[in-house]
């Protein structure tokens, strides 16, 4: 015969739950209830739910899908129930949990008490308001939009992981609920057909727009955090469409153990800089000037000569040694920067003649939209955007078109 005291915990669960009759719920103060949804910020307070709690996010619509779960159960016989601390805590806000109701059904399930004990659920309640109140605490200078963009490259659809996003952007906060994303994941045609280039270049303007011109009575972003992995020459025009806001750049990172959109916080070594070529010739009739970039890969001059077609300047920002882990640090980004700016001041001011700028560039995804940015419509000519079809360059995209080119 069995020992009653050597009971398995899941014979003592059945035990309990045998003889457990769940009691009427005791009414929550109303300001109880509101300080709660306050604390939630309106989300699921279960570790990695986080749900929007008062809006159905497919129907888009109001819609009220909380619940208020105990942690220490009202009834000394439910989860994780106590003879006294039950009654005491049974209104107390700081053993009250606002979830969902499929979370608030985990918590009041004595079968998984084992697996949510009363600290555990004590610690996701404190995480998500400790949240809460330094995302609201927040100035407006510390908010920032997240712009996902992502796009097949080389026919391999590619994708940005939100949360990977909200983490790198830290210490700033996010200034609304959701991320903007702009998806070429799913056009119907492919990068080898011009079609692809019109059909893209139309959707990122347009969405951006979008973006930058909110509906009348709601402020615009005043800065962006840009996660972006598509074709570079799709990454160029967005920079050209949002130059006009401040923005914060990332890079993807693959490691060893996972991957990471945080920039890595050491130092940059001689390995890590750059070198300049500029033309040795000096300005003369030419019309048209390459800005090569070479950090990925080395970018071949002849197949630029070749796929521009005509006498040109060539100006080439080249990585020591190039390979596709480079950009690690920031302020390689701006180290970069600096360069291009050098270069772009050097054409307007030395280079009048130039007509148009041809764009080659080998880089990371963060360079790409750098340069984009960095061009100024009135100021700069038209810029053509080459895409890398082994083993030539072929012309795709035209930023600031000017009449006559």
């Amino acid at each position: 015969m069995s020992d009653p005291e050597q009971a398995s915990p899941a014979a003592t669960v059945q035990q309990t739950k045998a003889k457990y009759t769940k009691l009427p719920r005791p009414p929550i103060p109303e300001q109880t209830k509101r300080e709660l949804w306050a604390r939630a910020a309106g989300r699921c307070q279960f570790r990695g739910c986080n749900k929007l709690l008062y809006r159905d996010e497919v129907a888009k619509e109001a819609h009220n899908g909380a619940t208020i779960a105990h942690i220490v159960a009202y009834s000394p016989d439910g989860p994780r129930g106590d003879t006294t601390r039950s009654e005491k805590l049974e209104k107390d806000i700081s053993n009250l949990m606002l979830t969902c109701k499929t979370h608030g059904d985990h918590i009041d399930t004595l079968e998984l008490v084992e697996r949510y004990p009363e600290a555990l659920l004590l610690e996701f309640k404190r995480d998500h308001e400790e949240r809460v109140r330094n995302a609201t605490a927040a100035v407006d200078s510390d908010k920032t939009t997240i712009l996902i963009v992502q796009g097949a490259v080389s026919g391999k659809r590619v994708e940005v992981e939100p949360e990977q996003a909200r983490k790198a952007i830290k210490p700033r906060w996010p200034a609304n609920d959701g991320e903007t994303l702009i998806d070429l994941n799913d056009l119907a045609i492919g990068e080898g057909r011009a079609a692809y280039w019109e059909v893209a270049t139309e959707k990122i303007k347009a969405e951006a727009k979008q973006l930058l011109r909110r509906p009348a009575g709601q402020q615009p972003p005043q800065h962006l955090s840009i996660f972006a992995l598509a074709p570079i020459p799709l990454l160029v025009l967005l920079g050209a469409e949002v130059n006009r806001v401040d923005v914060d750049l990332f890079q993807k990172h693959r490691g060893k153990s996972a991957d990471t959109w945080c920039w890595d916080e050491g130092e940059p070594d001689a390995d890590d800089d750059l070198k300049v070529f500029v033309p040795a010739e000096l300005p003369g009739e030419i019309e048209d000037a390459a800005i090569i970039v070479s950090m990925t890969s080395i970018v071949d001059r002849k197949a630029v000569a070749s796929a521009i077609g005509h006498p040109h300047h060539a100006f080439e920002i080249k990585a020591r040694k190039p390979g596709p882990t480079f950009l690690k640090y920031r302020s390689q980004l701006t180290s970069f920067s600096n360069e291009l700016y050098t270069i772009l001041t050097t054409i307007r001011d030395d280079f009048r003649r130039v007509k148009r700028l041809h764009l080659i560039l080998a880089c990371p995804a963060p360079i790409a939209v750098e340069v984009g940015r960095s061009l100024i419509e009135k100021a700069d000519p038209e810029a053509h955007v080459y895409e890398y079809l082994s083993p030539s360059y072929r012309r795709v995209l035209t930023i600031n078109p000017k009449e006559g080119n």
